[in-house]
This record gives C-alpha cells, sequence and structure tokens, in this order.
C-alpha cells in the first residue's frame, strides 16, 4: 500500500473512453528520477507508459460553456465561482520545461498522447464536494500539502490547465496542485481587456483562497502566479489581510509580475506577508530579457516588478531573483516554467531554503539589499 497522489502512470494503449482514466486520490505518485528519462525527440518511443495522467483541482470564475469538448469547457466570459477537478495527461517524451502541443509547421496536427499535453477531462463538482476531495488529496500525500497556481496574460483555461500539469509534473514532488483560472481572453490583442478581467477577478480568488485554507487541512499552502495574474493574487491577499487576518499560507511567488514599481510598496509587502506563516517567503523572479514586460512598460510608462533593466527591484521582506540566464523562450516571459527556476521553486517549496542555499550568486547594487542571479546550470 502507496502513499496516494494526484500523478500516476499508465501502461499500455491508452483507455477506451476518456471516463475510464484513473481520477481517484488512489493514484500512485512516482518520482521524477524514477521516471524513465524522456526520449529525443523524433527518435521512436521507448517508453513502455505512452503518457502520465496529472490530476488536478481548479476554481475559476470563467463562464461554462456547456460544450462536450474538455478544451471548450470554460470560455473568456466572467461567470460565477466554479469548482471542480481535471486531468492532463503529459506524454513520456516531454522535455522539462516545455508543454508539448502539436504544431502545423511540424507537420502535427492532431495530439498524440506519447507525443502531447492532452487535457483529457474536465469534471465540475461544486463547491463543497471540491473541497471535500482536496482534503483526501492532501491527507493522502506525502508532504499533506498543496499549490496554487495562478496564470498570467493571454491564457486560456486550457492553456492554464496544461501549464500546471507541466509544472505539477516537473516539481516531480508529492503535493496536490490547484488551478486558479480567471477569465483572461487568451489573445495579444486583448490587453486591456485582461486587465479589466484580472482586476474584477480579485474577490472571487479571495474568497476561494480563504476556503481552501478553512477545508482543505493542508499542513502548507504555496501560491504561485505569473503575469497579470500576480496582480490578481497580490491584490487578494492584500483584500486578506485587511478583511480577515490570520497567517494562512506559505510560500508565495511572484513570476514575471506585471506590476507597476510604484504600486510593490512596502505596505503592500507588509499585508503580503501578515498572511504568511513564521520562516516564509515572499520570492520575485525577473528578468531583463523579457520582451512581454518591455510591452507592457510601453503601455503603462512605467517600469515593471518583473524587469531587471535598467536595475532590478529590491525591497526589503522579497527575495528578488535574476532569472535572465533562464530566459529561453520567443518573448522571455515564460522562464518561470524552466527547469531553472522549477529547480529553484524545489528548494524554496519542498527544502523551505533561503536563496544563501539555494545555488544562487549573491550580488547588490551600491549600498542596497541583495539579490539573487539564477544561473543557467541550477538544478532540482
Amino acid at each position: 500500500a502507496g502513499t496516494a497522489s494526484n500523478i500516476t502512470a499508465v501502461e499500455g494503449p491508452p483507455p477506451p473512453r476518456i471516463l475510464d482514466l484513473p481520477l481517484g486520490p488512489g493514484c500512485r505518485f512516482q518520482r521524477y528520477h524514477q521516471r524513465r528519462a524522456p526520449a529525443t525527440r523524433g527518435a521512436a518511443a521507448v517508453d513502455s507508459q505512452p503518457f502520465t495522467n496529472v490530476r488536478i483541482f481548479y476554481a475559476t470564475n470563467r463562464r461554462a460553456t456547456g460544450k462536450s469538448n474538455p478544451a471548450e469547457s470554460f470560455g473568456n466570459e466572467r461567470g460565477p465561482l466554479d469548482l471542480g477537478e481535471l486531468t492532463v495527461s503529459v506524454p513520456s517524451r516531454h522535455n522539462p520545461g516545455d508543454v508539448e502541443r502539436p504544431k502545423w509547421f511540424r507537420g502535427e496536427f492532431r495530439a498524440r498522447e506519447d507525443r502531447h499535453f492532452i487535457l483529457r477531462f474536465v469534471k465540475p463538482l461544486g463547491a463543497d464536494s471540491t473541497h471535500s476531495r482536496i482534503a483526501a488529496a492532501v491527507d493522502s500525500a506525502q508532504t499533506h500539502s498543496l499549490f496554487v497556481f495562478v496564470h498570467g496574460f493571454k491564457n486560456s483555461f486550457e492553456n492554464a490547465a496544461y501549464r500546471t500539469a507541466q509544472l505539477a509534473y516537473d516539481m516531480s514532488f508529492d503535493e496536490v496542485p490547484v488551478l486558479y483560472s480567471w477569465p483572461s481572453r487568451g489573445s495579444l490583442t486583448a490587453y486591456r481587456a485582461d486587465e479589466h478581467e484580472a482586476a474584477a477577478s480579485v474577490d472571487s480568488l479571495e474568497k476561494f483562497l480563504l476556503d481552501l485554507a478553512a477545508k482543505s487541512g493542508a499542513r502548507d499552502i504555496h501560491l504561485i502566479a505569473h503575469s497579470m495574474g500576480t496582480r490578481v493574487l497580490t491584490s487578494a491577499l492584500r483584500l486578506i489581510a485587511e478583511r480577515h487576518g490570520g497567517q494562512l499560507f506559505r510560500q508565495v511567488v511572484l513570476a514575471a509580475p506585471d506590476i507597476a514599481v510604484s504600486a510593490f510598496d512596502s505596505t503592500l509587502i507588509t499585508q503580503i506577508r501578515s498572511t504568511l506563516k513564521d520562516s516564509a517567503r515572499v520570492t520575485m523572479y525577473a528578468s531583463s530579457a523579457d520582451w512581454a514586460l518591455r510591452a507592457s512598460e510601453v503601455i503603462h510608462r512605467e517600469q515593471r516588478v518583473g524587469q531587471t533593466g535598467p536595475e532590478p527591484l529590491v525591497i526589503d521582506g522579497v527575495d528578488t531573483i535574476d532569472a535572465t540566464e533562464t530566459s529561453t523562450d520567443f518573448l522571455g516571459h515564460a522562464y518561470y516554467a524552466r527547469q531553472g527556476v522549477v529547480g529553484d521553486l524545489v528548494k524554496l517549496l519542498l527544502q523551505r531554503l533561503e536563496p544563501k542555499r539555494r545555488n544562487l550568486l549573491e550580488t547588490s547594487l551600491l549600498n542596497r539589499l541583495p539579490y539573487w542571479l539564477l544561473l543557467n546550470d541550477t538544478r532540482p
């Protein structure tokens, strides 16, 4: 009898129907180093396990569409808070840091379970049932902990599910993954609309986080947000501090924050830290190679917190980590999911190590607080 988890390897041919996928809390966890190494791109499949299912709980204030296709379960319009669970399959050929999806320029027009992430199942459950299942999953997990991921600008529900699955899979420790998805339009041309929806989603996230803290039974609740999602998270934590109080959460991770430097002040940091347990940290990853945030800076005419140029924002109470060397995608905006940052997250979330013990290079501006450089050779 092993420890239950949210990740299970599936051997042999895939089940004939989505409903036959193993979704219950009895799924056997398999650590990353126990998995067969991913095959090289284009090589013949050598792994007998074509994909691995990752079970994720979700909360969203997107409006349900009523469509049967899991990828179209929720649209881009705002609706009432909806809770449930979903399953994403991660291919055996997965490369850490990537979300493999079909690419037309590679002649890929349909998703294959041994090559691509697939959203296989979305099941709305209602608040009570979802919280009950989260509590059962947390109780079965070795860490008795969970993390909540809040996505950023230009994300559909489907894309947010894939990224949550990738983070859970690549971090490779037994912690229950939870997605909070706000109604981003999922379009490069809808930046202002996304800003409006992000602001309108704060109350819903506040309510969900309070319920999660009260009902999950988790020893630790870690909060990870990316890009515009950091606005939703930090605003929700500010409201929790003002309206409720209490040390409810453990680590807060802000990746590539699309927040104005002038808004990220000591008052906000004090409010966020007041919601955290003892020894918890606020960690911020930034980059000078983030072209998406450079565009945001032009729009707002103000530097964003997630930029390190012309100089990084270093503020008391926040561990600032310059991850410029890990910015390998086209826009340099998704580095938070790359192997180097994920490796650092494992040391932070699982081992609770402070920056000076995480193989980071300490540096500082003249007469300022220190900040940290994440080098490309950092590994889990």
